[in-house]
């Protein structure tokens, strides 16, 4: 998610102020549930939300407008370009990072908590009717290329 807000300057001007994008780790979610994403505290002045997407606030509600998970974006606070040593850090463009380094951890509600439990009995209800063989097909069919490479380099290691 991003924070993004459009402002109208009384000279008739516009800017439109946004965030670097924010990562939420959600807890376990239900199927067939409706979720909503929200800013937590989004400023209506200018100078403030400039400052608010250095590091916004965002969470993630229920249907019943209980707050699940709260996240803060990473500071993307403007430092000085001669003191971010430019030559001293290596960036590897080939890794995809779904999250930024320095944001902050997560931060989950209580209702999060429960439903996460409510989650964890019903999925062992579920498979305790299933076989191994058949949870490892499914994991099988579920995962990603990159995660079946892995697998399969474990199970080449583990064959001997």
């Amino acid at each position: 998610m991003r924070y993004t807000q459009y402002f109208e300057h009384l000279n008739g001007e516009h800017d439109i102020v946004k965030s670097s994008v924010v990562t939420v780790r959600t807890p376990i979610l239900q199927d067939g549930e409706e979720y909503r994403l929200d800013l937590i505290n989004a400023p209506a002045n200018f100078e403030a939300a400039k400052k608010y997407a250095e590091q916004p606030v965002v969470a993630l509600f229920d249907k019943n407008n209980q707050m699940l998970v709260q996240q803060v974006g990473a500071n993307t606070e403007q430092k000085p370009w001669l003191g971010q040593g430019i030559f001293s850090k290596t960036t590897d463009l080939t890794q995809k990072k779904t999250a930024l380094q320095n944001q902050p951890a997560p931060i989950y509600t209580q209702a999060a908590v429960q439903s996460k439990m409510v989650a964890a009995t019903s999925s062992e209800s579920l498979t305790s009717g299933v076989t191994a063989d058949q949870q490892l097909i499914q994991l099988w069919q579920k995962a990603n290329k990159a995660e079946r490479q892995k697998f399969m380099s474990w199970l080449a290691e583990h064959s001997n």
